[in-house]
């Protein structure tokens, strides 16, 4: 159980039409970045497994998809689909509780499924070499309390988090509806370390006392990297109690080898039209964004709204930082983004932008 916000269907609040178009955007196009965890699923993790855990494999059966490798192939993907917007702390921090995650269905019933329930290895988000950077940095590693393997629980959380509030979400502010099952154990140890309902909550002293140490926000981790400095241990120790332990497994013989360019473009931003008004004249629209710091080039994608589902229209590149289009739709929302790139690679694509075309 993944315990991220999910991206399905038929199972969360009604939203407006915007709103709706935007979650089905993030399911069709960006893949399942953050996918809501649903109240049939609480407390379905109560097996406790001992730990240090023996000799782990380097493999594992994956529901759909077969056996593919931990370290090198399923991580990798795992990440990318839970959190893979997310810079490289906060990417570590993922990959060491989806491992635990994984390590904890190996040992309860031997396969993972690539579902709701589990953690999402397939989506359309394909891993990049920060994603193997940041499985290959912690490989092997798994988070145990109290002799028991820990079920590093996590949801999307509060996407609202800043430095201004030390990074903690509300659920007042909360538009994914899972900042509920967050924990925020800064600075607690032992018995003052808080449970979430997510998992079997278990009383001090019972067998898997450990189990469950609370439940990371991603949106906070996020926040905890970019605005507090915080490496993947701090990120940790913030969700899951300042004693979690980190625990060595087999690394699989997986090297770290080199860390991405680092003069890689800044990731685009201030894209305009967007808001979901109309724009452009019926015929031809131009779109623009800020140039990003190091860009020689810039990808710019556009999709369309057919009805029911997004749809891609075309990519072009430029090396402006603006571009005119010429739509054959029309009377139909569109949405687009940019990707910024130079020699040594592409930025992270920006966020989508919004506009309806008459």
């Amino acid at each position: 159980m993944s315990c991220t916000e999910r991206c399905s269907p038929g199972r969360v609040r009604p939203l407006s039409l915007a709103a709706s178009l935007a979650a089905s955007l993030l399911l069709s196009a960006s893949g399942c970045d953050t996918t809501p965890v649903f109240d049939d699923q609480v407390a379905s993790i109560g097996l406790e497994v001992s730990a240090p855990l023996p000799s782990m494999p380097c493999s594992i059966a994956v529901e759909g998809s077969g056996t593919v490798d931990i370290e090198n192939d399923y991580l990798p993907h795992v990440i990318a689909c839970e959190n893979g917007a997310a810079n490289h702390e906060a990417l570590k921090a993922q990959a060491i509780a989806a491992r635990s995650a994984a390590y904890y269905y190996i040992e309860t019933q031997g396969w993972v499924g690539d579902s709701q329930g589990y953690q999402v290895y397939t989506c359309a988000n394909q891993p990049q070499a920060k994603h193997f950077q940041a499985v290959a940095e912690t490989a092997g590693q798994y988070l145990m309390y109290n002799n028991t393997l820990t079920y590093a629980f996590y949801v999307a959380g509060d996407p609202n988090t800043s430095s201004g509030n030390g990074c903690y979400g509300s659920v007042n502010s909360d538009t994914t509806n899972t900042e509920r099952w967050v924990t925020y154990n800064e600075s607690r140890s032992g018995t003052s370390v808080s449970q979430t309902a997510l998992g079997w909550v278990f009383s001090p002293g019972e067998n898997g006392y450990g189990q469950n140490r609370g439940c990371m926000s991603q949106n906070g981790a996020r926040c905890l990297e970019n605005q507090r400095g915080y490496d993947a241990l701090d990120i940790l120790d913030f969700y899951y109690g300042d004693d979690i332990q980190l625990a060595q497994g087999n690394t699989c013989g997986v090297d770290p080898g080199e860390p991405p360019p680092s003069n890689l473009p800044a990731q685009a931003t201030g894209l305009n039209p967007d808001g979901w008004g109309t724009a452009g004249d019926g015929s031809s629209v131009l779109l623009d964004w800020n140039t990003a710091s190091g860009a020689t080039n810039y990808d710019v994608s556009l999709l369309y709204w057919n009805g029911s589902q997004w749809l891609d229209y075309h990519t072009w590149n430029t090396g402006s930082s603006e571009f005119r289009v010429w739509p054959v739709v029309h009377d139909t929302y569109l949405a687009w983004r940019v990707t910024a790139k130079n020699s040594a690679g592409s930025a992270p694509a920006s966020g989508y932008a919004y506009f309806y075309f008459n």
